[in-house]
């Protein structure tokens, strides 16, 4: 997004680490904090802009800055990985004090700020709805150059790429990839993440007792594995391509790059039902329902994985590597409304506005 700001600001990025760990130091030493903080304030009266990602930046910025924008991506009550008193006060205390003190509200999607609007309606007022965009032109450069990261594999696979944490339901989906293994060992299937996180010790934990087999190197992939982890790609597009099914069966989304990039490249999507992937299937049936019954759903879902559904989730993900997947123009004019070419023209007018 700033590549792109670039083209029309000056643009600076800035992040509060930059100052230090200011909720560490909180806890240990509060004069220390508070100097860190004083010093991040005086640093952001410089801009006339600040456009803040999370909750703390946008506290700080709002009483620094001339105007702050305040970016929302999701709800910080469903980081699973955190514990139900951090997530209550986060989402229940300092995200409704953020959305008060903010000049603007920037929701990637309509169900981010939903919750809040119900509660207090003024703020709609301050609301502009620009989805979180993906960057096609940059995608598109990638699969062009090739990339170091990705060795050409020979085998079928289904490909989940997320941070590894539990909201993202990694450990179902490898519970459900061992049964397909189960039920039919000679399938050739492999499942490769692509991520980084807190469960991934326990998602090799549950790897071993599975009796699935893994590998860590892109370069010794070869069909005797199962599972592979590919912990350090910085560019998916290559393992997207190439892929017969992108798998995401997350608890909670924002507005999903992961499902937008894998639909970019024409790949079918199996996804858990959560605020991001319903809103999405609804712009795609809105866009192209006529087209479905000819090219096939591009975006199919499914209730959250658990032990109950777990065959339901194993033989679609199973029928859906066996079907192709032809796109329709106008499966592709929806992905496009979403790209950073389109958006990033209304954060421009945002900004304009403002001057």
């Amino acid at each position: 997004m700033a590549t792109y700001l670039s083209r029309y600001f000056n643009v600076t990025l800035c992040t509060i680490g930059c100052f230090g760990s200011l909720p560490a130091s909180l806890a240990i030493n509060p004069i220390d904090a508070f100097r860190r903080g004083v010093s991040f304030i005086a640093y952001l009266r410089q801009f006339d802009v600040v456009i803040s990602f999370s909750l703390l930046p946008n506290l700080i910025s709002s009483l620094a800055s001339r105007y702050s924008i305040l970016s929302l991506t999701g709800s910080p009550f469903f980081a699973l990985d955190h514990s139900l008193l951090a997530r209550l006060y986060w989402s229940f205390i300092l995200q409704p004090i953020s959305c008060l003190m903010a000049d603007a509200i920037v929701p990637t999607s309509p169900s981010v700020l939903s919750p809040y609007l119900k509660i207090c309606p003024s703020l709609r007022s301050k609301v502009q709805l620009i989805h979180g965009f993906i960057d096609t032109h940059r995608i598109d450069e990638c699969l062009a150059s090739g990339s170091a990261d990705f060795v050409n594999l020979d085998f079928p696979y289904v490909l989940f790429l997320a941070n590894l944490s539990r909201q993202k339901g990694i450990l179902h989906l490898i519970n459900i990839f061992s049964l397909i293994k189960h039920v039919d060992p000679s399938s050739d299937l492999k499942l490769i993440v692509c991520g980084d996180g807190p469960m991934l010790d326990r998602c090799l934990a549950q790897c071993t007792a599975l009796d699935l087999k893994v590998s860590f190197s892109c370069q010794t992939m070869r069909s005797s594995f199962d599972v592979f982890f590919a912990t350090d790609v910085l560019m998916p597009y290559h393992y997207i391509a190439q892929s017969q099914l992108v798998v995401c069966p997350f608890y909670y989304e924002g507005l999903s790059n992961t499902i937008l990039e894998s639909l970019y490249l024409k790949k079918p999507v199996l996804a858990a039902y959560n605020s991001s992937s319903v809103y999405l299937q609804e712009l795609f049936f809105r866009n192209s329902s006529d087209d479905l019954k000819h090219g096939g759903s591009p975006l199919n879902l499914l209730p959250f994985p658990s032990k109950k559904n777990y065959f339901y989730w194993a033989s679609a993900l199973v029928d859906l590597t066996r079907k192709s997947f032809r796109p329709t123009d106008k499966h592709m004019d929806t992905i496009m409304e979403l790209s950073a070419s389109i958006n990033i023209h209304k954060w421009k007018q945002l900004i304009d506005s403002i001057n």
